[in-house]
């Protein structure tokens, strides 16, 4: 007998609204009838652009949801009462279903600007014979182009879980790291699986070949959560991988490569500490770069709270534009490659972050 995420009664989404006082008040979402899923993977983040952010959910077997904010029915804007409700709006952006116009397993999820449009793109683990969701944002709308980028084949031979958008060799443009692992032992599909790194070329991605003198890389394992940061501080991104039945893998990149990157932390004052929904662009002199602090990123896990940027050959960058939460834009000028900045909300100046790095 197999059990599916069919076979049990879908939930809704819950929110724990702060209540100022150290506490919290949990509330449903929505009280639609369509409400009820089954979510995995969880996004915060900025989704369209206003101030304020959005969450998509991505369910499986069901369509992913993505919740807006909206006015309640006979409340203005400037009601100080600041009385809201919250609608789905994946179907109508194209981000419920994937490229075959059907629901997906949508497990793990990583967010970056992948096409070098500067907006906010989707990646989504699915399901063994079920490629990868690739919603590339168009401004305001989503497009499932996994066919297009060439993930289609080799992300089927796989179920995946935990993922991770980040710029392996500083090139300027989001890799994409997956950890993969089957839920049961089913006649014909491997439950144990590899993991992999697909290189961003730009036009496509292409399933890329990794050297690890520890073995892991080659190995096969039922791999779930993966969370990224840098370790040692060296301006190359790592990642972590967890495990059933194994040890968690801390993957350190030594890749080989001269070009330049810039990590910024960011600290709200008006907005909140954390100032997830923060957007920050990176000008050099052919090219911006778009990165955001979102909330959720990966599969039951964590990211380093950071905004990185690989910078490629540029070593010089003209400026840096923060724009919060709140709608505000800051502008820090004439900063140097290869370092972490701290930026708060309100001040002008950028200060650099000193860490020993770790060989």
């Amino acid at each position: 007998m197999t059990v599916s995420p069919a076979s049990f009664v879908p939930g809704v989404d819950r929110i724990a609204v702060n209540d100022g006082q150290g506490g919290f008040n949990s509330e449903k979402i929505s009280d639609s009838p369509q409400a009820a899923s089954t979510g995995l993977g969880v996004v915060i983040a900025d989704w369209d652009g206003q101030p304020g952010n959005e969450i998509f959910v991505g369910n499986d077997v069901r369509p992913n949801h993505l919740w807006s904010r909206v006015l309640k029915q006979g409340t203005e804007a400037d009601d100080p009462s600041n009385k809201r409700a919250w609608r789905d709006v994946a179907a109508l952006t194209g981000c419920a279903h994937g490229s075959g116009g059907v629901s997906t397993a949508s497990m793990g999820i990583a967010v970056a600007d992948f096409d070098g449009n500067g907006k906010r793109d989707i990646h989504i683990t699915n399901f063994y014979q079920e490629p990868v969701s690739l919603f590339m944002n168009r401004g305001g709308s989503f497009e499932d182009r996994c066919v297009q980028y060439r993930l289609h084949r080799d992300s089927s031979s796989v179920l995946g879980f935990g993922c991770q958008a980040l710029d392996y060799n500083n090139d300027g443009r989001p890799d994409v790291a997956v950890t993969n692992g089957n839920i049961e032992k089913a006649p014909g599909e491997p439950l144990q699986q590899s993991p992999q790194l697909f290189a961003n070329l730009g036009s496509r991605f292409q399933l890329a070949d990794v050297t690890d003198d520890s073995g892991y890389w080659q190995g096969a394992y039922l791999g779930r959560g993966m969370t990224r940061l840098d370790f040692n501080h060296d301006g190359r991104q790592d990642f972590l991988i967890t495990h059933l039945d194994s040890p968690s893998a801390l993957m350190v990149n030594q890749t080989e490569t001269s070009n330049h990157w810039l990590a910024v932390q960011l600290v709200g004052t008006k907005s909140e500490r954390n100032a997830i929904g923060a957007q920050v662009d990176v000008h050099l002199e052919d090219r911006v770069l778009s990165n955001w602090l979102v909330g959720g990123d990966g599969y039951l896990s964590r990211n380093q709270p950071t905004v990185n940027f690989g910078l490629g050959a540029s070593d010089n960058v003209t400026r840096v534009v923060v724009t919060w939460p709140t709608g505000e834009q800051q502008v820090y000028s004439d900063l140097e490659v290869d370092q972490y900045l701290l930026l708060i909300e309100d001040d002008s100046e950028a200060f650099t972050q000193r860490f020993e790095v770790a060989n």
